[in-house]
């Protein structure tokens, strides 16, 4: 294992992919400083806080993760590197953790990316972050588990499948498509208890308060709630749009998410017939 590991890293440190999906992201938030940081700022800045500098990267990490993981396994597969590693004796079960490992550190080096820019440019900008110390090592806390989350399930997608191609297509296909569902029911679960509608009866259409039939009560919203807590792209959707109430269970279904992929990959990468 830590051969595989050894070899693993030594590829990273001079593998391009690497070093272009890190320079990727530190220009995503050059850019997003430079967006914010407008000509008009001096109207709004003090409104401005470090932590939206920030928050893009909970959206980024997964669209970059599924980039990295599917080429970077992908080539792997390409080039025969997996074959060989069970030709001279190496585990399968070794294999997967390696590569897993090994795409969550480098998951970890690409959020730097983004972090490094975001901060060294953003607190001559905008200032140091509003919250305290305590919301934002939750908030670190809670982009690593979610990144380790989509680290296992690329992964899983990854070794069970040596089409690059195909893997980055379902990847990124599945982030966007289940964001798109998860901020869909986010905003079923904002819909207000009430909501106010003229009376006709009265000449002067007095606004009266009357049950709101689109919101969710009882089991459907328990079970909606569950589900975009349980989601890292339900998570990411909560996170995006400031809905932060459940922030504390969310490193929680993360990591099951991450343990259970993992034990998945790994059973099936098991039985997989290798070409």
């Amino acid at each position: 294992m830590t051969n595989l590991l050894l070899s693993n890293f030594l590829r990273l440190l001079k593998s391009k992919l690497l070093w272009v999906t890190f320079s990727l992201m530190a220009l995503f938030a050059a850019l997003m400083c430079i967006w914010q940081y407008t000509p008009y700022s001096f109207l709004y800045a003090s409104s401005i806080d470090l932590e939206e500098i920030f928050l893009p990267i909970f959206l980024l990490i997964p669209v970059m993760l599924a980039y990295f993981v599917s080429l970077y396994i992908g080539a792997d597969y390409d080039y025969g590197t997996i074959k060989n590693k069970l030709i001279v004796g190496c585990s399968r079960v070794k294999i997967y953790l390696a590569n897993f490992i090994t795409c969550a550190v480098s998951g970890i080096f690409i959020l730097l990316g983004y972090a490094i820019v975001a901060f060294t440019a953003g607190v001559p900008l905008f200032g140091f972050f509003s919250s305290d110390a305590k919301t934002i090592m939750l908030y670190l806390f809670v982009e690593i588990c979610m990144m380790l989350s989509f680290t296992a399930l690329f992964t899983l997608i990854a070794m069970l499948n040596q089409n690059k191609g195909t893997v980055m297509a379902i990847t990124l296909i599945s982030v966007f498509a289940t964001l798109i569902f998860s901020l869909y029911m986010l905003s079923m679960l904002e819909e207000p208890k009430y909501v106010y509608m003229p009376d006709y009866s009265d000449e002067f259409l007095p606004l009266i308060e009357r049950p709101n039939p689109d919101y969710l009560s009882g089991v459907p919203r328990i079970i909606c709630q569950f589900v975009i807590d349980f989601m890292p792209t339900g998570q990411v959707s909560q996170i995006l749009s400031e809905a932060d109430e459940h922030l504390w269970i969310m490193p929680f279904y993360s990591l099951i998410i991450t343990f259970a992929s993992t034990a998945a990959g790994v059973f099936f990468f098991k039985k997989k017939d290798i070409k």
